[in-house]
């Protein structure tokens, strides 16, 4: 795995294989502009991207509710949709995470479901969900 530093973004940027042929784009931001060393990365910050990861499905299902039923009241055609359909409709394109919180924001495509705006899930260090939102 590569972690090269985006200048025009401030961030190192790195693709990662989350299932089976299915990358994301893994951002980490950080104050300190220094060379985030490999074992580093490998040693503390992997093990958190990956423990968060293992933690998805809870987090997106503690938002789901929240966002079924803004699709259902003002997105929809008539069709409303459950929370089982709703988190199959989305996919995981990109984590953040802030090395200098401890903080995470998963970035999903709508698949559709918001007219293609991204859905933003904040998560604290814990994987405990925060908020989320609609942008785009």
């Amino acid at each position: 795995m590569e972690l090269i530093y985006d200048n025009e973004h401030d961030c190192w940027k790195t693709k990662l294989e989350i299932h089976n042929n299915h990358f994301i784009d893994l951002t980490i931001e950080t104050e300190d502009k220094q060379t985030i060393q490999i074992k580093q990365f490998n040693n503390q910050i992997l093990p958190k991207i990956i423990e968060i990861i293992k933690q998805e499905a809870s987090i997106i299902f503690s938002s789901a509710n929240e966002l079924v039923d803004l699709y259902n009241r003002s997105w929809n055609d008539n069709e409303n949709i459950d929370c089982d359909t709703f988190i199959q409709q989305i996919k995981l394109e990109e984590i953040v995470f802030n090395l200098d919180e401890n903080s995470f924001q998963f970035w999903y495509n709508d698949g559709d479901l918001f007219l293609g705006h991204a859905i933003v899930l904040d998560v604290g260090g814990d994987g405990l969900f925060q908020d989320v939102q609609i942008v785009g």
